[in-house]
């Protein structure tokens, strides 16, 4: 029972890793959550070459999206060789591709400001009117640390 439970899960893991393997192995990195923060008002791309201190390992677990959703209609890419590209447009914002077979970890933030590029020379998305995102009420509740707090404290004087 084991051998074919191991057997399933490799079969569907294989099919898995190879729903985005493109036949030119590049991948898209779905950056649509930072996108909203981001407006863009023309076109471009600017590749990533590999350093030496780039030689990182591409994150698994990353949501990777088809490579239509990052290259805008009718663009041609002209780099035969790169470890990634920033690729943006007023219709699709700012996406980040990564060659498949590459050595280097890349997040949405290497190509989006406000945050510094992964390597010096790499052109981030043109960003206009660019705004973080609010996120939480700014209201600290302390209550329940306390509570907690108090807890574990008469918790250890209890078993001592």
């Amino acid at each position: 029972m084991l051998k074919e439970y191991l057997y399933t899960c490799l079969i569907l893991g294989l099919v898995y890793s190879n729903t985005y393997a493109l036949p030119n192995g590049t991948l898209c990195m779905d950056c649509t959550e930072r996108n909203r923060e981001c407006t863009i008002q023309q076109t471009g791309y600017s590749v990533i070459k590999q350093t030496d201190n780039s030689l990182r390992k591409i994150r698994r677990g990353l949501l990777y999206v088809p490579v239509a959703n990052c290259l805008p209609m009718g663009m041609q890419i002209n780099a035969t060789t790169f470890e990634a590209l920033c690729v943006w447009s007023p219709k699709l914002g700012c996406q980040v591709m990564i060659h498949k077979f590459r050595k280097m970890q890349m997040f949405c933030n290497d190509c989006i400001p406000p945050f510094e590029p992964l390597n010096d020379g790499v052109t981030r998305c043109p960003c206009h009117g660019f705004r973080l995102i609010d996120s939480g009420s700014g209201d600290l509740h302390s209550g329940p640390l306390k509570f907690l707090i108090a807890f574990h404290l008469v918790q250890r004087l209890m078993l001592e």
